[in-house]
């Protein structure tokens, strides 16, 4: 549900533009608010949300002077952003629930086997292991490749996996519990699907 929220107010924002008399002097006015949001939040240090702002003001308008000069501080912030998610994420991670944004549902305690998670600056291994005699099986290996194609929706965490499902990967406060949710699809033409309602998700949690 999480993406759905976000979606609603971007309608919302696009239908009441829509219905003014004067809809670029809304987007304007619209920009300029999170323009401001986006630099005080700059001062205070709050990257990801300086970054999220900034994003916003790109998607109302682009190809405006504030939407060029957003489009570029939001890019020149990403990489940023991703230098400090990537020592987040190394480590080893136990999966403990799956679902959608509809529900999610606990992984059987009664389980033999383990799907375990090992996260390095390169790669995700994908394992299942024996919990009895503590035998790894790799299920699937990625390599760590950051999507780029940005949708309606800001995000600088997203990867891309080898069969071009791309997925979101986010953590809580304290980086001990990790959110994984399939965002869309890479396609053929350098675009991409974007995914808003019944997303598969992942919960993992650290264990190393």
């Amino acid at each position: 549900m999480k993406m759905i929220l976000p979606i609603i107010l971007l309608f919302t924002v696009y239908f009441c533009i829509a219905q003014e008399a004067e809809p670029e002097k809304r987007i304007a006015d619209f920009q300029n608010k999170w323009l401001k949001t986006a630099e005080e939040s700059l001062q205070n240090n709050e990257i990801r949300n300086a970054y999220v702002a900034f994003s916003f003001v790109s998607i109302m308008d682009s190809l405006s002077e504030k939407g060029n000069i957003a489009i570029s501080k939001a890019d020149s912030l990403r990489p940023i952003l991703r230098t400090k998610l990537i020592p987040k994420l190394i480590g080893t991670w136990k999966l403990k629930s799956t679902g959608s944004n509809w529900g999610m549902s606990e992984i059987d305690k009664d389980s033999k086997k383990d799907k375990i998670l090992i996260i390095s600056a390169e790669t995700l291994s994908f394992y299942e292991v024996n919990i009895r005699t503590n035998k790894r099986h790799l299920i699937r290996s990625e390599r760590l490749k950051f999507n780029n194609i940005q949708s309606d929706f800001p995000s600088f965490s997203e990867f891309i996996y080898s069969d071009n499902q791309i997925w979101s990967y986010s953590l809580n406060n304290d980086d001990t519990i990790l959110h994984m949710t399939n965002t869309g699809e890479l396609n053929r033409n350098n675009s991409r699907t974007l995914i808003v309602c019944g997303n598969s998700e992942l919960i993992y949690e650290r264990i190393k």
